[in-house]
């Protein structure tokens, strides 16, 4: 059986390709998700998302581009290599009329009893991500200044408030 989808949405007052920097690049995904090999955003690029390990998670996300529009969307196909049903992960960017940019994010195609561990350990995640780290980070491309390390984003994400819904 289906599980629903994790769906977050944010508007962040950058412009989409500020945006897409924080969310396509290897920089940008190193600094609000996880350490990767993430290469480019490129329809059939396959890559690696590494963390420590967790229950029922070995640390390692393998991880392929099945859509890449720049400046508009990114879908994932996640832990395709490890999981017998890999889920979807998308973020679609959309032009906000007068500036900025409107953030769709969802992650689709939980299934069974591990999609359902999988969706209770991930949504919060997200959602902090969508709403205070990837917006902390597009801020940072916006005003020139180097993308900020890893941890400095994690900390900023505690302490934050959320971006407008």
């Amino acid at each position: 059986m289906a599980i629903e989808d994790i769906a977050f949405e944010a508007d962040y007052p950058q412009p989409p390709e500020v945006v897409w920097r924080a969310i396509a690049t290897h920089e940008g995904l190193s600094s609000w998700l996880m350490e990767n090999d993430f290469q480019e955003a490129r329809v059939g690029a396959e890559f690696q998302f590494r963390d420590r390990p967790r229950p029922f998670w070995n640390g390692i996300c393998d991880c392929k581009v099945v859509e890449a529009e720049p400046g508009r969307k990114l879908v994932l196909l996640w832990n395709f290599k490890q999981d017998a049903q890999p889920t979807t992960v998308s973020w679609t960017l959309t032009p906000r009329p007068g500036g900025g940019t409107h953030l769709a994010f969802r992650h689709s195609g939980f299934h069974g009893f591990m999609g359902r561990i999988m969706k209770a350990g991930m949504q919060r995640g997200w959602e902090g991500m969508v709403r205070r780290t990837i917006p902390f980070v597009a801020e940072r491309i916006a005003e020139g200044k180097p993308i900020p390390p890893r941890a400095e984003v994690k900390a900023y994400g505690k302490r934050a408030p959320q971006a407008a819904r």
